[in-house]
């Protein structure tokens, strides 16, 4: 069982004190002058988050933050399904954050095309680690009852990618086109949360803070920071198989 677990009991309690804990960092980042990458995750748990964060939107400074998102459906950015748009409507609208330190991955042009323009884009605006990759101060993760994570799902050969930190891939059950940060870039965070609630998602929890054998079938099992920290955040229901 990981040392980094954090179980609350609503929803709504796990996204206000996470938002609590990423103010505190914000605020450290903004004293020692540094700006925070953090990439952004769709999903129902982060739009809770986003509501809370608006909250305090006026409260900080937030012209240190270099905001990205660890995956994207291929649809406009004002489409029901953008992940873009939907942190846009439940948060950015609302942030006095500089419309230059915002980048989302751009789900109207072609995959490949976007994960290429992706891609040069964290490398340029992302500093790299030790081992040359670029490097997040924060990612934010969801996880699928499938134990999917961004967009890698099970069995995908997106999974053995090594010298791409984005890519184009196909959701195997609707066939939609997607973009998703790679493992070897989400692995070189200095931190990841994952964001998790609902009884839905409690076995794959287990299984995956168990490491019961079914653990290799989920590819948020491969998420295994190099030198960073791995958080989980959970609400009850979610935790509810770890006894």
């Amino acid at each position: 069982m990981p040392t980094n677990l954090k179980i609350f009991s609503s929803p709504e309690e796990l996204a206000r004190e996470l938002a609590f804990e990423f103010l505190a960092e914000l605020q450290k980042k903004y004293n020692s002058a540094e700006m925070m990458t953090l990439a952004l995750s769709g999903g129902s748990t982060p739009a809770l988050l986003f509501r809370e964060l608006s909250l305090y939107s006026q409260r900080l400074d937030w012209g240190c933050v270099k905001l990205f998102w660890s995956d994207e459906r291929m649809v406009p950015p004002d489409h029901p399904q953008s992940n873009y748009g939907l942190a846009k409507r439940l948060l950015l609208d609302e942030l006095p954050i500089p419309a230059q330190n915002i980048f989302r991955m751009e789900g109207e042009i072609p995959a490949e095309e976007a994960a290429e323009k992706y891609m040069a884009l964290i490398r340029q605006e992302v500093p790299a680690g030790e081992d040359g990759l670029p490097q997040f101060d924060w990612i934010f993760l969801g996880l699928g009852e499938d134990g999917h994570t961004a967009s890698l799902f099970p069995g995908s050969d997106s999974l053995q990618i090594r010298d791409k930190i984005c890519a184009a891939v196909i959701h195997p059950g609707s066939g939609q086109p997607r973009l998703t940060f790679t493992l070897p870039l989400i692995n070189q965070a200095r931190k990841i949360a994952f964001l998790v609630t609902g009884v839905s998602k409690s076995r794959v929890v287990a299984d995956i803070l168990k490491q019961r054998p079914s653990v290799s079938n989920y590819p948020a099992a491969a998420v295994q920071p190099l030198k960073g920290e791995l958080y989980w955040y959970l609400d009850k229901a979610a935790a509810s198989d770890l006894k």
